[in-house]
């Protein structure tokens, strides 16, 4: 395995709940750091597995190179702060049975875990339920980054109740 690109093991429950304690560690670290932005501390709508390894998810055969993790947070509408995509975040993943990338940097012993974080308009939001609001804002954003997620798969982390559910699929 350590000399494979992709790991190509199921992506279980248990794996995606580990993704969410990494990613909520990372958030609490991200927020002791930055206090400016901790009015957004409050504001967590959702954990999402993107890109390759949500893809793997769910067809089984695409493979994992490695965990990303979108972090999202409702729109801060008090004043001018607002959560901006361009932050990322690496982690080991701590689960060996994915192995490891082997074009990675040393210091990741297992797959790696990179974190984005991002926020969700109310204007998406208003009126409806999270998995609606999330569908929506999949479908109709205009980013660059929504736009190349979109094309693979977002797989639901956190809250429990979209725990493991194919949140959008192209």
């Amino acid at each position: 395995m350590a000399n494979e690109e992709r790991s190509y093991k199921k992506i279980e429950s248990q794996h995606l709940l580990k993704l969410k304690e990494i990613a909520l560690t990372d958030q609490n670290n991200f927020f002791k750091h930055y206090p400016d932005y901790i009015i957004f501390k409050d504001k967590l709508y959702a954990v999402l597995l993107v890109q390759g390894a949500s893809k793997h998810y769910v067809d089984g055969i695409t493979g994992i190179k490695d965990f990303d993790i979108l972090v999202l947070y409702k729109e801060n509408t008090s004043n001018n702060k607002c959560i901006c995509y361009r932050r990322m975040k690496s982690y080991d993943c701590g689960m060996p049975n994915f192995g490891r990338y082997p074009k990675d940097r040393k210091k990741y012993s297992n797959r790696r875990v990179d974190i984005r974080m991002g926020e969700i308009g109310s204007d998406v939001t208003r009126g409806n339920d999270l998995k609606t609001s999330l569908k929506n804002y999949f479908k109709e954003g205009k980013t660059k980054s929504i736009k190349k997620w979109r094309k693979k798969a977002v797989i639901g982390i956190y809250p429990k109740e979209i725990l493991g559910e194919i949140i959008f699929s192209s």
